[in-house]
């Protein structure tokens, strides 16, 4: 998750975020972001004039029929509805996603657990727990964890400009001008994670 990517500028805004546990069955515990999929909805509440947008879209994915087809079709997760596949590997795949509310791009890589052993999902573990502490420019960001029984998703930013390999083997050998950007973003992105990793030697 840490590749570098050729990032279009692009930021969601969080309205109203929720906190759920992770897998309590694991030893390290740490919180994950919540979404439609796994924020309760009263019983009580109906849709009304003074709900919020947020409750009123809410409140609409959780009791609406198509939006449950949606998600066992795997059309939707949460607030996004995922769209074409960007790419795949062994335990995951990843999709473009579409903010429900905001209407903004995401990438929502999906791992399949049920076809994981236990070190894998260890190292899933180790990789949101890091993803979770990134938070610069040039680093792809975690936006949220929303986890199914048998799914997890990671909703991260979207790249639009592709893998940065991809773009140098595109243009091939490139000038000092259009080099020298990059290796700054490159070397200013390591700088942050070892000084992340520094402060949370547990990783």
């Amino acid at each position: 998750m840490m590749v570098a990517r050729v990032k279009e500028h692009s930021r969601i805004n969080r309205s109203e975020p929720s906190i759920c546990p992770s897998n309590k069955n694991k030893e390290d515990t740490f919180a994950r972001s919540a979404s439609a999929q796994t924020i309760s909805v009263c019983d009580h509440l109906e849709e009304g004039p003074q709900m919020s947008v947020y409750w009123r879209t809410l409140h609409m994915l959780a009791t609406d029929p198509i939006y449950q087809k949606e998600v066992a079709l795997g059309k939707r997760i949460g607030f996004y509805r995922l769209g074409k596949e960007l790419g795949a590997g062994n335990f995951s795949k990843v999709k473009l996603g579409i903010h429900v509310l905001t209407k903004e791009k995401v990438a929502v890589k999906i791992m399949d657990r049920t076809k994981m052993d236990a070190k894998a999902q260890r190292l899933l573990d180790r990789e949101i727990k890091s993803m979770e502490h990134m938070n610069h420019p040039n680093i792809i960001r975690l936006f949220e964890c929303v986890e199914t029984l048998t799914r997890t998703h990671l909703v991260v930013e979207y790249a639009g400009g592709g893998e940065l390999y991809a773009f140098v083997h595109e243009r091939g050998k490139l000038t000092d001008a259009d080099a020298k950007p990059l290796f700054a973003q490159i070397v200013a992105a390591v700088s942050h994670m070892v000084r992340i990793f520094s402060n949370f030697r547990r990783f």
